[in-house]
């Protein structure tokens, strides 16, 4: 039997954010459409499985930097485009 996961509310996320890093009723907002579009239980799995590949290219000698970006599908090969649109 699978374990039921708790679920915070909207409110509860942000009230428990450090106060002087953020702007609560930005980050209210922006949790409040992640909510409507992802349940909290896939957003866990994802950042899980995020972590895993991360940890996968962590070197001995060097560390990664990962970024994502909005839109990274069309988004880099539209920086190909003004790359070689410029030479």
């Amino acid at each position: 039997m699978p374990k039921t996961l708790p679920y915070y509310s909207d409110y509860y996320l942000v009230k428990t954010l450090p106060e002087n890093r953020i702007d609560a009723q930005k980050v209210g907002k922006d949790v409040k459409q992640v909510n409507k579009v992802f349940d909290q239980r896939a957003l866990l799995a994802g950042t899980g499985l995020l972590l895993k590949i991360m940890r996968q290219f962590d070197g001995v000698v060097e560390r990664k930097k990962f970024y994502l970006v909005k839109n990274g599908a069309v988004g880099w090969i539209s920086a190909y485009v003004n790359q070689n649109v410029a030479k």
